[in-house]
């Protein structure tokens, strides 16, 4: 049963919708997520937007993470790194 967080559901809206607009397959409930926001327009803009303006009621807790990720990364302690665009500036 697919139970997701607030959070979890928002990524997967966005990830999704990236997909559709790199024209990527999408696959069960990605075909139904896809369905829902084409009809819904305002929503649009906000899905292609940076994490800070998507997520404005909790950028200042996940900012520093996202922070973090990224300093590690750049130090070697993680290996390849692949942000969702729903991170990039």
């Amino acid at each position: 049963m697919f139970e997701p967080t607030r959070d979890e559901a928002r990524l997967f809206f966005f990830e999704t919708w990236r997909k559709h607009r790199a024209g990527e397959p999408l696959a069960g409930l990605e075909q139904t997520v896809i369905g829902i926001l084409l009809m819904h327009p305002e929503y649009h803009a906000m899905l292609g937007a940076p994490a800070r303006e998507a997520w404005p009621e909790t950028w200042h807790i996940i900012e520093p993470q996202i922070a973090q990720v990224m300093r590690d990364y750049r130090d070697g302690k993680i290996g390849r790194l692949e942000p969702s665009p729903a991170f990039r500036e």
